[in-house]
């Protein structure tokens, strides 16, 4: 079993073909921060595309509490709206 680019996130990807050179600026600290950051975003994304802005589903889906994933969307500025399809 072997990885595959599919695998992994595009924010694991892109950390790579960045390289060495790409985090010469900052500590293991504050580069950890910057790629959990990222993928904190891009998953709460593709949650709430999911759940059509359903906080309460998306919560069930990621096996978090509605009040924890509501933290971190508010952390994000990450609006439940925009992703509320109209019935229309």
């Amino acid at each position: 079993n072997q990885l595959t680019d599919g695998d992994v996130g595009s924010e694991y990807r892109d950390s790579q073909n960045a390289g060495v050179e790409g985090y010469n600026d900052f500590s293991f600290n504050v580069a950890k921060s910057k790629v959990l950051d990222s993928f904190e975003r891009s998953y709460l994304s593709r949650l709430m595309k999911a759940s059509q802005g359903n906080v309460t589903l998306a919560a069930k889906f990621a096996g978090k509490e509605r009040r924890a994933l509501g933290k971190l969307l508010k952390k994000h500025g990450i609006d439940k709206e925009a992703y509320v399809e109209d019935a229309d």
